[in-house]
């Protein structure tokens, strides 16, 4: 699982537990204005084809970096209550990570 901690100009993303091993990251830290869009995972949306470092189990876990045309997206996610956020002028284009509440982290942002 995942803690997003908020403060005034940023968001920090703590890895917890096994997922650091599993995504190879113990956290991300992104400017808040580098932030486009932040919604729910559907379970539609998938990861680029190709992983470097990180851990796929079809339907049990996505956890790493993958790279697909023209962007990397971090992912960190057992399917269960997950969040995407589009990022820009960052490392990653797209980071997709499960939090616990997740419509009271995104409250956060429809502000």
């Amino acid at each position: 699982m995942n803690e997003i901690i908020t403060s005034r100009n940023t968001v920090r993303i703590e890895i917890k537990g096994w997922d650091k091993i599993w995504s190879f990251k113990g956290s991300l830290t992104i400017p808040k204005d580098c932030i486009i869009r932040a919604y729910e995972h559907d379970g539609k949306l998938k990861p680029p084809f190709w992983r470097c470092l990180g851990t796929a189990i079809p339907r049990v876990i996505i956890a790493g970096t993958y790279y697909g045309r023209g962007r990397k997206e971090f992912w960190n996610t057992h399917f269960k209550g997950g969040i995407v956020f589009d990022v820009k002028d960052v490392e990653y284009t797209r980071i997709v990570v499960d939090v616990e509440a997740p419509d009271k982290v995104l409250s956060e942002f429809s502000k």
